[in-house]
């Protein structure tokens, strides 16, 4: 036996002799390729720095790898949320293409189920995936009350109304209104917003000293109705071109001074006669010459004159000044000291904050209220419109002829409402939404 097996071992032994002497290795002998086993047939051979196939691929290069630990990072569950790099390409978890498919790292592909769907932590819509989603887009009035809670709900810089979103919506059906209206006699009227206000003789209002008794107590009043009212004091040509007439003790003045000389009836005639021109109903009825205020002024949408309420806030425009829009009376009013005895067209002294002018001065205003000195006691806290009944009608604002203590915006004033007087005029007022 042992001489049978001697000649072959030295074949073999220069077989390996004659190989070496020819340069070759067994990889590239094909034959010997052939027959080595693929890479990773052992454990650790994918990650050994060794081509133990001889097929001049190393390690994870090697397509016997690919489904290796060492050459795959999602090899086992949790593998693609772990925080490693478990096949060392430098890539973790999600950011490595070979988790694309792990439940992990996919996106929340369903947005309204409850679900977790990839595994984040974070459900439906609370997940940045669903971002672009139709059931996830935040729009304003998604839910009822949306478009009059004064919230910026799907946080695009438009609150409620503003927000293109909400048209339509109940709360903002006619809604939209201008901020200036001009009506059949040329005139502009202001947008005024509803709102609350402390009425009467606050702080500032005793700079000339005590304030009569008739502007106390202060009280808070709210408004709830926008309402519209004139920029100017009625004019002599507004009145005319509508009445036909021009009654002014001050006609020299001009067509754009204030009318003056008018009554109160006549106040309320003008303003009905607007109405029908426009087609609105009339606040007042009038029967020759004669006129009363039977309906609710807040509810009406024709042209009226503006309640004590409405006179007052629209002159405060939202400040305590002693006079509509100054602390200064020269700055905003005709009175006394400055007038030289006559009216003045309407429109040369400043604004007050809400762009009115006038309403301090120049010429004192008929408004909607029957006069009441202890009114304020009583007054309901909102949308006072006066007592029912009364022998005297309220005048505010001041005149040429008149101190400067009478310019306040909280001074009250009560006349005979058949009163024609040189130093009286009025202004429109009108409700924006009744």
């Amino acid at each position: 036996m042992k001489l049978l097996s001697f000649p072959f071992a030295i074949i073999v032994l220069s077989t390996v002799a004659l190989s070496v002497g020819c340069g070759k290795s067994d990889g590239d002998d094909p034959d010997t390729a052939s027959r080595a086993e693929p890479e990773g047939a052992f454990p650790g051979e994918c990650d050994d720095g060794a081509d133990n196939d001889y097929d001049g691929d190393y390690d994870c290069n090697d397509a016997d790898c690919e489904w290796a630990p060492d050459c795959y990072e999602n090899f086992t569950d949790g593998d693609c949320s772990d925080g490693a790099d478990n096949d060392r390409d430098g890539l973790f978890d999600c950011e490595d293409p070979d988790c694309a498919d792990d439940p992990s790292c996919a996106m929340e592909y369903e947005c309204t189920d409850g679900a977790d769907n990839d595994l984040d932590g974070l459900f439906d819509c609370d997940d940045p995936d669903c971002a672009e989603d139709a059931a996830c887009i935040e729009y304003e009035g998604d839910d009822a009350g949306e478009c009059a809670d004064e919230i910026d709900n799907d946080s695009d810089g438009l609150v409620d109304c503003d927000d293109p979103d909400c048209e339509g919506a109940p709360d903002c059906e006619g809604d939209t209104v201008p901020e200036t209206l001009t009506h059949p006699a040329g005139g502009d009227m202001i947008f005024i917003p509803a709102g609350t206000f402390d009425m009467g003789c606050t702080t500032s209002q005793q700079t000339y000293g005590n304030c009569d008794s008739d502007e106390t107590p202060v009280h808070s009043v709210t408004l709830t109705h926008d309402f519209y009212i004139g920029e100017t004091e009625v004019t002599q040509g507004e009145y005319q071109a509508v009445m036909g007439s021009n009654p002014s003790c001050f006609e020299g003045c001009g067509s754009t001074c204030p009318v003056d000389c008018v009554n109160w009836h006549d106040a309320a005639e003008y303003a009905n006669t607007l109405s029908r021109v426009d087609g609105l109903t009339e606040c007042f009825t009038c029967s020759n010459g004669i006129c009363s205020t039977p309906r609710n002024p807040y509810t009406c949408d024709g042209y009226r004159l503006p309640t004590e309420a409405e006179w007052e806030y629209a002159a405060r425009a939202g400040t305590d000044y002693v006079f509509s829009g100054s602390n200064t009376v020269g700055d905003v009013s005709w009175y006394k000291s400055n007038s030289d005895s006559d009216t003045h067209s309407v429109a040369r002294k400043d604004h007050n904050d809400w762009g009115l002018y006038d309403m301090s001065g120049n010429v004192y205003e008929w408004v909607w209220d029957w006069y009441d000195s202890s009114y304020y006691s009583s007054s309901p806290s909102f949308d006072p419109g006066g007592d029912a009944r009364g022998s005297t009608r309220v005048w505010r604002g001041g005149s040429w002829h008149r101190d400067a203590s009478e310019s306040r915006v909280s001074f009250r004033q009560g006349g005979d409402p058949w009163l024609r007087g040189n130093e009286i005029g009025f202004r429109l007022a009108r409700t924006a939404n009744p």
